[in-house]
């Protein structure tokens, strides 16, 4: 008989590894494991009963944490993977002369300074779009304002699957305190209109929510008079939307 699976969806830079990790410390008795960063090096348990399984675009996961708050998770994603694992976005200048701050992507070798644009645009567009595809089961306000209900879902889905688990709502709070201590105070985790993530998220929120594209390449442009007067049509939208989910940690 094969083992039991939970399967997990999220969009980058909503705690989706940390929780993952957690839910295998609930249910395959794990040491959890500390950071102040991200819970990348947490490694699953080596002899679990149940297989937790991460895939970020599933239709019916058994667990669905996201929220409104897209842009928090590009805030936090951009810092802690950009720069903390990747060493932070470096000047790079396209064909037009403008400069632009990238890091490298980290799942191919060689590539050229469109290709890691490209990658680091995709990664805002499908955290600012995840909620239009994805039904949440697990909403992340409630892990910072309702964390008694957050923990219930965790435990009712369980419940429901008939998996048996560690029922300890301390040791969950403990570990989400640990959690929201690696978000709290992150310099970039602000609405600041003028830093180039920011700049990012827009293109990303115009092309992805709005579903609005221009008639040019967004590399070739990024910068410049033409790209800034088709973002100005969109732009006082764009900052009315992310200031109202915005999520205040404190």
């Amino acid at each position: 008989m094969g083992l039991n699976k939970l399967v997990i969806s999220y969009p980058q830079g909503s705690g989706g590894t940390w929780f993952a990790h957690l839910i295998d410390c609930l249910v395959n008795d794990n040491q959890f494991h500390q950071s102040q960063t991200n819970w990348h090096a947490a490694k699953f348990s080596a002899r679990p009963r149940v297989k937790i399984l991460v895939n970020h675009e599933l239709d019916d996961p058994d667990f669905n944490l996201s929220g409104d708050c897209t842009y928090n998770f590009w805030c936090y994603y951009y810092v802690k993977r950009f720069v903390y694992d990747l060493g932070g976005p470096k000047p790079v200048i396209n064909a037009r002369g403008s400069q632009l701050r990238l890091v490298k992507c980290p799942y191919q070798s060689d590539t050229t300074a469109r290709q890691d644009f490209e990658w680091m645009f995709l990664q805002a567009r499908f955290i600012a779009s995840y909620n239009l595809h994805n039904q949440r089961n697990l909403d992340y306000a409630d892990l910072v304002h309702a964390p008694d209900r957050f923990y219930k879902t965790i435990t009712d889905v369980l419940d429901q699957r008939g998996i048996n688990f560690r029922d300890d709502y301390q040791f969950f709070l403990q570990a989400k305190n640990t959690y929201l201590d690696s978000v709290r105070g992150l310099r970039q985790n602000a609405i600041n209109v003028n830093h180039h993530h920011y700049r990012i998220w827009e293109l990303a929120y115009i092309d992805g929510v709005l579903d609005r594209a221009p008639g040019f390449d967004y590399f070739d442009q990024f910068g410049s008079p033409e790209m800034q007067a088709w973002v100005d049509q969109f732009r006082d939208q764009v900052l009315e939307d992310t200031k109202k989910v915005y999520l205040k940690i404190n």
